[in-house]
């Protein structure tokens, strides 16, 4: 259900969950839906800098000032940019967008998801 955002959520008298949805494009609340569903998850947990953690083991191989720093440099085509006297060229890792703090596939995960 895409371009929808909850307005409203209640518990009906049968224990289901009334969400009320509504387009933010539209100012028009006539064109808001109501929606009857058992379960509805939110997912708020999710962190921009998880590569830190799994990328914590070979840390030692970044730039001397990237170290100092504590972050990840990547390069346009997302790959950690490491330092070339201690990583061969042919070598790499690419992140997908994960360390953007705008933008990347990060971006359009979705905030909430409703079962029916």
């Amino acid at each position: 259900m895409p371009h929808r955002a909850v307005i409203s959520a209640s518990q009906s008298s049968d224990s289901f969950v009334l969400l009320k949805l509504g387009n933010p494009a539209e100012a028009d609340s006539e064109a808001d839906e109501e929606l009857e569903v058992d379960y509805v998850f939110a997912a708020t947990g999710y962190r921009r800098n998880a590569h830190e953690d799994m990328l914590s083991e070979v840390r030692d191989l970044l730039p001397e000032e990237n170290m100092k720093e504590n972050k990840f440099p990547v390069s346009r085509d997302y790959r950690v940019c490491y330092d070339e006297e201690k990583v061969d060229d042919k070598a790499g890792v690419w992140l997908q967008g994960c360390n953007e703090g705008t933008h990347g596939v990060s971006s359009f995960l979705p905030e909430f998801y409703v079962l029916e």
